[in-house]
């Protein structure tokens, strides 16, 4: 199945990933999904849809990632 989001919330997707990756050197798959989710609770979009969007884009920066969640 697709998954069809909004222009924002990929741009915002997108800027967190390049962020976490640049400050961090790593993402941290699932504090950067809850962190988009919750900046866009009105889109609707289910959690493991946003996971799956940030591992994408994050194997795109060939990115190390981590799936602790949030501290």
């Amino acid at each position: 199945m697709r998954i069809v989001l909004s222009q924002r919330l990929v741009d915002d997707l997108t800027q967190s990933v390049r962020s976490a990756y640049h400050a961090q050197g790593i993402v941290n798959v699932s504090a950067v999904a809850e962190d988009v989710r919750s900046r866009n609770i009105s889109e609707n979009v289910a959690l493991e849809d946003i996971t799956a969007c940030v591992m994408a884009h994050a194997q795109l920066l060939n990115a190390a990632m981590e799936f602790d969640g949030q501290d």
